[in-house]
């Protein structure tokens, strides 16, 4: 099912793409929700508030749009809603549960009308009221002419171009191919570069690598640069606990820490996890508090006992490479803003270190 999601709050979106059978498209505001509406079957208004979720959703039915749509926020909300509402804390499930309330209360589109005979004639309401009239003729006696035929319309004449193939098959009719003629060519789909290609890229990268690994020697140990990101992330003021996990194959492993305790230390946490899959081609931070309904997928991440998380993605290329926690009481703008820049400064360099731990792996 697609899913138009326009929220304020990034765990929400985060949480709504947990939901496997949903296909979440994020927009930025109340007019590209309108120019998305084609085409999906419900719609999300997280704006803070329910009642400025509603006041939303008010406008965007007073300019025509029919989409099903839910809001979620902090109540109250309104007596006489145009839509369902929920209020936090709420469970994905509760989330679920409205959109399928809100589908099934949109109108039904009016049964389509049975086609008449074939030869039947369809009286205009014109020559219906003519003919029940009490001055008609055809009210006293049954009717002497014959029922008339309506003739169906003619198909549109298609344009002749006077340079077009003639043994080329008609646009209205498909020409089957005979037996012995030979079958057409399908031009087949560009295929992944050659090896070569790929290990010669490769090759150039590895170089460039190497000249940094001179300059700046703890990119090729992902240890060392998670705890150069572990001290600037504790400078933020708020931050009791921070995290630096780093990929390893399919897991993901805490490379560096401050204040975990040694259970914490050793949490790993698996490529088909639900924050893993959520934070997959994200750039921007996500602040998890205790109300939010995306909390119960952070189980088994090291300070997600903390009353506010702070997750950081490092994505590159489609592919997550590293991710920060940062556990605190509460989390303003301003933090966040800190702890995204530090994150997006020290992402290139985690992405080095994290290939470097695969290829210190595998031998």
């Amino acid at each position: 099912m697609r899913v138009v999601a326009l929220t304020t709050d990034p765990s929400l979106s985060v949480a709504l793409g947990m939901i496997g059978d949903w296909d979440i498209v994020d927009v930025d505001g109340p007019e590209a929700l309108f120019e998305r509406a084609e085409g999906a079957n419900a719609g999300i208004v997280g704006l803070g508030t329910v009642g400025e979720g509603v006041r939303t959703v008010r406008e965007l039915r007073e300019r025509g749009l029919t989409l099903a749509l839910v809001v979620v926020g902090d109540g109250p909300g309104p007596e006489d809603p145009p839509c369902p509402f929920v209020e936090r804390p709420f469970s994905l499930g509760d989330i679920r549960d409205a959109i399928d309330l809100a589908r099934a209360s949109l109108p039904q589109p009016p049964a389509p009308a049975e086609p008449a005979a074939p030869g039947a004639h369809r009286a205009a309401p014109a020559e219906r009221a003519e003919a029940t009239s009490p001055e008609s003729p055809a009210a006293v006696a049954p009717a002497t002419q014959p029922a008339r035929a309506v003739r169906a319309p003619e198909p549109p004449a298609i344009p002749v171009d006077p340079y077009a193939d003639p043994d080329a098959p008609s646009p209205r009719w498909r020409r089957r191919r005979q037996a012995d003629e030979p079958p057409a060519i399908v031009a087949e789909e560009p295929g992944p570069p050659p090896l070569l290609d790929r290990l010669q890229r490769a090759a150039r990268a590895v170089a460039v690598v190497d000249e940094l690994l001179d300059e700046i020697p703890s990119l090729g140990d992902a240890a060392r640069m998670s705890s150069a990101v572990v001290e600037e992330v504790q400078q933020v003021p708020g931050v009791r606990v921070v995290a630096v996990y780093v990929r390893s194959g399919e897991e993901f492993f805490v490379a560096g820490s401050s204040d975990l305790s040694p259970t914490e230390r050793g949490m790993t946490v698996h490529d088909d996890h639900p924050l893993v899959r959520g934070l997959r081609d994200r750039t921007e931070v996500t602040l998890f508090d205790s109300t939010d309904a995306a909390r119960s997928m952070l189980g088994g991440v090291a300070g997600s006992r903390s009353a506010a998380l702070v997750v950081a993605p490092v994505a590159m290329e489609g592919r997550l490479w590293a991710f920060v926690v940062a556990g605190g009481d509460r989390f303003g703008p301003e933090q966040l803003g800190r702890i995204e820049a530090i994150c997006a400064e020290a992402g290139p360099g985690l992405v080095v270190a994290s290939v470097a731990e695969r290829l210190r792996a595998s031998r």
